[in-house]
């Protein structure tokens, strides 16, 4: 993804680090933004603590993340409800970060939730995307349950409930 980002743009620079050993000084940030980073970090409140560090004064954190019942309004869910399971046990829920976040000196400014409850329209690309497994919780649920969920999917379509 590194490389990748690179290709797109020359005039950025790229650093690798572990979001729980930032490799930069003190103060150096005025503004870090994560979306779907932090379900992958093993130590949020070792994160918040670097965060805090390189963050300047007044500076901001911006995370997009999934609430636990965001996870379990996911259009997902409904073919597939063992991704629930899995992704709440892999998400922090809201709560759990901002206490982390505050534990950590970090003051929590604002909570805004987007498309929560929100009907989408399945189309061919979205079916598509479920049959390559393009979201990554269908590769952490067992095959059975998968096929489960592509018969319950197939079905609906059909029946022309969707």
């Amino acid at each position: 993804m590194l490389s990748k980002a690179k290709e797109k743009n020359s005039k950025i620079t790229f650093v690798l680090g572990d979001a729980c050993n930032l490799p930069f000084e003190d103060n150096y940030f005025s503004f870090i933004y994560m979306t779907d980073v932090i379900h992958h970090i093993q130590d949020i409140d070792k994160m918040f603590y670097e965060i805090f560090r390189v963050l300047q004064i007044g500076g901001k954190v911006c995370i997009a993340t999934q609430s636990h019942k965001q996870i379990d309004l996911r259009y997902t869910t409904e073919f597939f409800p063992e991704t629930a399971v899995i992704d709440k046990q892999r998400y922090p829920d809201i709560e759990e970060i901002i206490f982390n976040a505050e534990k950590n000196k970090l003051r929590l400014v604002d909570v805004t939730v987007i498309g929560e409850g929100k009907e989408i329209e399945i189309g061919k690309e979205y079916i598509e995307l479920v049959e390559k497994k393009g979201y990554s919780m269908l590769h952490l649920i067992s095959d059975d349950n998968y096929q489960d969920g592509i018969r319950k999917k197939i079905s609906r379509i059909i029946i022309g409930v969707v």
